[in-house]
C-alpha cells in the first residue's frame, strides 16, 4: 500500500475532488515543512474548526458593530 493511501483515510470518497485535493495540499510531507496536518482526517477537522471560528467572530463582528450604530445614534440625539 502506498504511503499516501494512509493519508487519505475515511473522506476520500465523500468530498468533491477541488475539495479534497486541497486538503490534500494541508497534509505534512518532508518536502513541505509548512503545512500543518498529519493526515486528511485531521486536515478536515482543523478547516472545519477554524471556518467555524471565523463564523463566529463575524457574527459577533456584526453584533458588536449594530450596537456601536445604536449607541452613535444614542449620543447624536443626546448632543442635539
Amino acid at each position: 500500500m502506498p504511503a499516501n493511501d494512509d493519508k487519505r483515510g475515511q473522506i476520500s470518497g465523500r468530498l468533491p475532488l477541488h475539495l479534497y485535493r486541497w486538503l490534500e495540499g494541508m497534509v505534512c510531507d518532508s518536502e513541505h515543512p509548512d503545512r500543518n496536518y498529519p493526515n486528511l482526517n485531521q486536515a478536515l477537522i482543523g478547516e472545519l474548526t477554524k471556518a467555524k471560528t471565523l463564523s463566529e467572530m463575524s457574527e459577533d463582528l456584526e453584533d458588536l458593530k449594530r450596537r456601536v450604530e445604536a449607541l452613535e445614534k444614542e449620543m447624536e440625539e443626546i448632543r442635539s
